[in-house]
């Protein structure tokens, strides 16, 4: 079948407990053994997840829940009414309301009940959007919306290229992409993308690996494409391929087998063009593998305990659990250093952790395997996995100017912030957003070193601060970028007197919600896909990095 290394299922010996960082909570799906494998946040209230079974064959599910209260309860239905003959690829949602969901029969030959669902009333209807991605000839992999409009899907190779849609009026209409924005090249029909394998960065980015191992990465919402070989030797009977990426350059590529007991990884720092394997410290485990938003650094990687697996019928081999039951692929393990160094989340072990989401370095859910409706089947993150970046105010002042550090990433509810300023005054501080004034002229280093449940992370910034140092220094940090309009209604024109080399739109939680990599001295990007509301944007030049407060309307 083709897609049964990506979709294959475990027969498990369920549990119950808690962990002091993860909150069990009820998922709400009604059958034993059900689990939660795509998570989509809205934010820290409303979450949307799609449902595997885990018990019974052909292990599929068209069930789904949805909770609108940070998970204090979660409401389960079916995209499909009627028995589980189809599969939900994964559920795309902006609000409490409207989610996409795609659907796929787990097989080759596909019907004309296969392709792409929406719901506007919180899931208790859902219409098929006609036309698209539907019969013998196509398969849905992954959907993905940006806002209430611009969306996009992709499937298998089709005609000889990948069949990918867009839509700008929320589904009423879609549009192929044509194979001259994808690949030139005439790709075998044996090629595919995976279900629910594929990674977001920013308002724009979304790039799925193929199963010939190349990466297809869009950076402007699904319309135009580049491939990029990895070079990648994906092994046979690969389960979990996974995408991870920080923003547009830095991004983790992971596959395991269904026997191994760690995932192995490769990194780029290019955008994809070049992959190194990863030789890591400590367990990655096999089911998720996700980049935190906002955060420098962080990865986090989830996995099912497999001293509890069994032989199943259908697979082409029976799954030998390995001897040692407390393993390596069970529980969390997180990063701080970019996929080199890992470490397990304390009380995790031999626990089943599946899907993960990451809204910032403290929202987070990830899926289990329930005993019934009301007692498990979700977990919710409850602390701050929070790695040291800050930024300042400004980074070139005058004499007895003063600078407002502040935390890059959000979160840092249950931290201890350790600073140390070179030439300023006070030398150190334990606030959270500490002012430092300098007096005499130089170029200085600032340092952060956070303390919390997961140990210490240390951030440092040399010859960050510019103080007096050359001639016309206060013309200069008033003149050097200039934002226009702001507020914005869709367009904001950012131009600076020498290269920018980046722009980062944050929301005042520090989550990145826009990212672009510019090199040029002008960039007008496109802000009609954020909510209204107060931003930071975050602009770095060569040699130093600007914060202004903006406003979209």
């Amino acid at each position: 079948m083709k897609k049964t290394l990506l979709s294959a299922f475990l027969v498990f010996i369920l549990y119950t407990g808690t962990q002091s960082q993860w909150l069990m909570q009820a998922s709400g799906f009604p059958n034993e053994s059900t689990g939660a494998f795509t998570i989509s946040i809205v934010n820290k209230d409303i979450v949307w997840i799609s449902a595997r079974d885990g018990l019974n064959a052909p292990y599929i599910s068209n069930e789904f829940s949805r909770t609108i209260n940070g998970g204090e309860t979660w409401n389960p239905g079916q995209v499909i009414p009627g028995p589980a003959h189809y599969n939900i690829s994964n559920i795309s949602a902006i609000d409490a309301n409207t989610a996409w969901a795609d659907i796929y029969l787990d097989s080759t030959a596909q019907d004309h009940h296969c392709g792409i669902y929406k719901t506007t009333n919180g899931g208790l209807n859902w219409v098929q959007q006609f036309a698209i991605q539907e019969g013998t000839t196509s398969f849905a992999n992954n959907v993905y919306f940006w806002n209430a409009n611009e969306g996009m899907f992709h499937g298998d190779v089709r005609d000889g290229y990948f069949e990918i849609y867009t839509t700008s009026d929320g589904g009423t209409s879609w549009n192929r992409v044509p194979q001259s924005n994808i690949n030139a090249t005439v790709l075998p029909p044996t090629e595919y993308g995976g279900t629910r394998f594929f990674e977001t960065v920013g308002d724009s980015m979304f790039c799925f690996i193929s199963s010939g191992s190349t990466l297809y990465i869009s950076k402007d919402r699904g319309h135009h494409w580049i491939g990029k070989p990895t070079g990648i030797v994906i092994p046979p009977n690969c389960w979990y391929q996974n995408i991870a990426f920080l923003d547009e350059n830095h991004g983790l590529i992971g596959f395991a087998r269904s026997t191994a007991t760690s995932m192995t990884v490769h990194e780029t720092s290019d955008g994809g063009d070049t992959w190194t394997l990863v030789i890591s410290t400590g367990p990655i485990n096999l089911f998720s593998l996700e980049a935190v938003p906002g955060s420098p650094n962080t990865y986090v990687s989830t996995g099912q305990n497999a001293s509890m697996l069994k032989s199943m019928p259908g697979l082409s081999q029976s799954i030998e659990a390995p001897e040692d039951p407390l393993l390596v692929n069970s529980g969390v393990t997180y990063s701080f250093d970019g996929g080199h160094t890992w470490q397990k989340m304390a009380s995790t072990d031999a626990k089943h952790f599946l899907a993960l989401q990451w809204l910032n370095d403290s929202v987070a859910f990830a899926g289990s395997w329930d005993n019934n409706a009301t007692n498990d089947g979700m977990y919710k993150f409850t602390s701050s996995l929070a790695e040291a970046d800050f930024t300042a105010s400004d980074t070139v002042i005058d004499i007895g100017g003063q600078v407002t550090f502040s935390i890059a990433s959000g979160g840092h509810s249950t931290s201890t912030f350790n600073w140390t300023f070179e030439g300023g005054s006070p030398t150190s501080s334990s606030a959270r957003n500490p002012v430092v004034t300098y007096n005499t002229k130089g170029i200085y280093s600032a340092t952060l070193n956070v303390i919390n449940t997961w140990g210490n992370s240390t951030k440092i910034k040399t010859s960050y601060i510019n103080a007096g140092v050359g001639v016309g220094v206060a013309k200069y940090r008033k003149d050097s970028v200039s934002v226009f309009p702001n507020p914005s209604n869709g367009l904001m024109k950012i131009s600076g007197n020498k290269p920018i080399l980046n722009v980062r739109i944050c929301d005042l939680t520090g989550r990145e919600v826009l990212y672009r990599s510019v090199n040029e001295q002008q960039i007008t990007i496109q802000t009609n896909g954020l909510k209204a509301g107060v931003y930071n944007l975050i602009i770095r030049l060569q040699n130093e990095t600007l914060n202004r407060k903006v406003v979209i309307r």
